[in-house]
């Protein structure tokens, strides 16, 4: 197992892990978000539909708020095959939570940690530290 730290914007976009990854052969991914812009999504949007292509079960779990999230996108995500989770952010019950997890079942599998917003500046331009934690097949036992 191994504990990368990337530096947003210096080193790395968010964005661009995403998309990387979402082209690559994995079994399960996890796209986690307790706030989610439309601006997000459609950033990566063509990257989870040309995933979908490939048999991959894609997990998308957000939180949804009144301005924020709106009820196109996330109909957009269910008609191209996602399993779709939804979490209704109220002053009581928010999560912030930014996880974007990708699993082999015989190769490298990698889970990133942002910061930063589901939005496009949160997967580009925003400032903040991204830990990413690389793992092997052995390591899931």
């Amino acid at each position: 197992m191994e504990v990368k730290f990337l530096n947003q914007p210096k080193e790395v976009k968010l964005g661009d892990i995403l998309k990387s990854r979402l082209n690559e052969d994995f079994e399960e991914i996890y796209l986690i978000a307790g706030m989610v812009k439309d601006t997000g999504v459609e950033d990566i949007y063509e990257d989870i539909l040309k995933s979908m292509e490939n048999p991959k079960k894609i997990n998308v779990c957000v939180g949804i708020d009144r301005k924020n999230t709106s009820k196109d996108m996330l109909m957009k995500l269910l008609n191209i095959g996602c399993n779709l989770f939804v979490h209704i952010n109220r002053d009581d019950s928010k999560v912030e939570t930014r996880i974007y997890a990708f699993e082999s079942e015989y190769g490298e599998s990698y889970v990133y940690q942002s910061g930063g917003k589901f939005s496009e500046g949160g997967l580009s331009t925003n400032y903040c530290l991204l830990p990413a934690i690389i793992y092997g097949a052995e390591d899931t036992k």
